[in-house]
């Protein structure tokens, strides 16, 4: 492939491509740079607007996953920069509502998460309140402390996964709601009585089908994710460490994302503390709340949201993201980790090791960068 075609899928010569030139750009995407055992559904056109910034780009099915193009940027600003607007967001919202919908998250995922991990998650909470305890708050300082430094970077165009993969499930079968047909792997058949009956309850109305990270239920070692309008994806709980997860998306033909990628993909290099802060909201109930923080960006993705907790990166001295600490008075200190820039360091402390991960805690999500081949 000539250079020419690489310098197209960068901003400003991507904005400038019409219709009919992203969909020829998307069919050379997906026939050079894909896994050919990776099954591919066609690639749609979408138009895309979020606080002031409007992308046109495709999104494609990837083995039922929905993948978004996010266009390369060279000379990208990130990081944090001293003098940014910090609470002008909070002083427009209903602050009330948000307390309510960050309880909301947290109390969800206690019910839902196992109860190893629930404890893990109360451990880490309880930590973070004692280490600030009789401290002084100082918001600027804080921030500081916790944000990556101010750097001018090149981003690579990549396919990104548009909602995260959640740490220590792997899929084992799918169920086709019109049909009513399952298919379950060779180890998990013997559960299949079990999944069909729970399955039915979910559809008769018993339980919540909107509920956070469009999670239906867990049962034992089996959760179900809601993944097309006609089906179930099936998952069941397999412990594994960072390295596992590495490896099981190298094999994929895909990886994880640096950091200037995930700050990218994030919020786009906008000069926000969050990614969400200038956007306000005519709706100051707490679904209201919940719904602007919790929806996609300007490349279509679910990326540092409240119910995501750490996600992993390319990298085993820090994660992105982070949990909402509810036990926190100060709702400054309780939003930091949902900040574009924010730097978790607490959250990877268990990745250098060979131990596995406690499930449900963390997610991951899998890129595919657009690049010449290394010479």
């Amino acid at each position: 492939m000539s250079g020419n075609f690489f310098d197209t899928l960068y901003n400003p010569m991507w904005k400038r491509l019409t219709d009919q030139g992203i969909e020829v750009v998307s069919q050379q995407i997906l026939k050079y740079f894909i896994n050919p055992l990776v099954k591919i559904e066609s690639p749609e056109l979408i138009e895309l607007t979020y606080g002031g910034i409007k992308v046109k780009t495709f999104q494609v099915l990837l083995d039922d996953k929905l993948f978004r193009f996010v266009p390369g940027q060279k000379g990208v600003v990130l990081g944090w920069e001293p003098g940014l607007p910090q609470k002008d967001w909070l002083k427009r919202i209903n602050q009330g509502a948000m307390r309510e919908s960050i309880g909301h998250v947290i109390a969800d995922l206690s019910i839902k998460l196992p109860d190893e991990t629930v404890t893990y998650l109360s451990k880490k909470l309880a930590k973070a309140v004692a280490d600030n305890e009789g401290k002084d708050m100082n918001l600027l300082l804080e921030i500081e402390k916790v944000m990556s430094p101010l750097r001018t970077v090149d981003i690579s165009p990549m396919l990104v996964e548009a909602t995260p993969e959640i740490a220590g499930y792997e899929p084992c079968g799918e169920y086709k709601i019109i049909t009513g047909q399952i298919n379950l792997s060779q180890e998990d058949n013997e559960h299949r009585d079990e999944i069909v009956d729970v399955l039915l309850k979910e559809q008769s109305g018993m339980f919540d089908l909107k509920i956070q990270r469009e999670r239906l239920t867990i049962l034992d070692y089996l959760i179900f994710l809601r993944s097309k309008e006609d089906r179930y994806r099936i998952y069941h709980e397999k412990k594994g460490s960072y390295s596992d997860i590495v490896k099981r998306v190298d094999k994929q033909g895909m990886d994880l994302m640096t950091e200037d990628e995930w700050e990218y993909c994030c919020g786009a290099g906008t000069r926000r503390l969050f990614r969400w802060q200038d956007l306000g909201t005519s709706d100051t109930t707490t679904s209201g709340v919940k719904n602007l923080m919790n929806c996609h960006n300007m490349f279509g993705l679910k990326i540092g949201l409240l119910q995501d907790g750490p996600e992993l990166i390319h990298s085993t001295d820090i994660v992105k993201n982070g949990w909402i600490n509810i036990l926190d008075t100060e709702l400054e200190r309780q939003l930091l980790p949902l900040a574009s820039y924010y730097r978790n360091q607490d959250d990877a402390d268990v990745l250098t090791e060979d131990t596995p991960l406690p499930i449900g805690y963390y997610s991951y999500r899998r890129i595919i960068r657009i690049e010449p081949p290394k010479s």
